[in-house]
């Protein structure tokens, strides 16, 4: 599980923070352009390959528009 919260867009840059197994202790950020596209991110100390900020670039990407905060679930 990912929850994620959006910290803020300034010119077209959504930078967010997440949050790898609801673990706010450890969160991780990431920033998208305006298409959805990743820029750059930090990883969580909980993510060291990237794996959730992988997760919530593809989420964005197929769902094409940014939320304010969520989380991202999978089996």
């Amino acid at each position: 599980m990912l929850e994620f919260e959006l910290l803020g867009i300034i010119d077209g840059v959504a930078t967010y923070q997440y949050y790898p197994d609801g673990d706010r202790e450890n969160p991780g950020m990431v920033r998208f352009d305006s298409n959805f596209k990743m820029i750059d991110y930090i990883p969580s100390k909980e993510d060291p390959g990237a794996y959730y900020a992988s997760k919530l670039f593809h989420w964005f990407e197929r769902r094409g528009k940014f939320d304010d905060s969520g989380f991202i679930a999978w089996g």
